[in-house]
């Protein structure tokens, strides 16, 4: 779905037609009627908006060899140019704190949700599309770890090229 090209074509046709307005009025009796045109350029930065459902992930690993799952449902909105580059990015930097031979990785999501494993302290890129729009969808994430109960913490941010 893409809303930016409208919004964008919705501002030029009412800033054309204030502008017309402008410079049209009712002429009075023996007044020259003259008409000029007026063109404008609209520019849009770009913007980002982001909501998830949780800031934390809670896993209950009750068999070691059975991986625990959880989610994170995110609406992500941008507005770039029409080929301009979206990265969802998830931040677990708190990985590096778990016992070790714990891992986690992100194992499924909508559309553009690319499969990745923590491996360091950096962000990993959750998922990638192109222009400008909303897009809704949810994060599985699964932990393989001894039995327990693991809460990591997670920053999700936007990144546009």
């Amino acid at each position: 779905m893409h809303h930016g090209r409208w919004g964008l074509a919705r501002a030029v046709s009412t800033a054309t037609a204030f502008a017309i307005a402008i410079l049209t009025s009712a002429p009075s009796a023996g007044q020259q009627i003259t008409t000029q045109s007026v063109s404008a350029t609209v520019s849009f930065a770009p913007r980002t908006a982001l909501t998830v459902s949780t800031r934390t992930l809670h896993f209950v690993v009750t068999d070691g060899l059975t991986p625990a799952t959880a989610s994170v449902e995110f609406s992500a909105a941008a507005r770039t140019s029409g080929d301009g580059s979206v990265t969802l990015m998830v931040d677990a930097a708190d990985t590096a704190g778990l016992p070790s031979g714990v891992s986690l990785e992100i194992v499924s999501g909508p559309d553009g949700v690319v499969p990745a494993a923590f491996s360091s302290q950096q962000p990993v890129a959750a998922g990638r599309w192109t222009g400008s729009g909303v897009r809704n969808g949810r994060i599985t994430f699964q932990l393989r770890a001894q039995p327990g109960s693991y809460d990591i913490p997670l920053a999700l941010f936007l990144q546009l090229l």
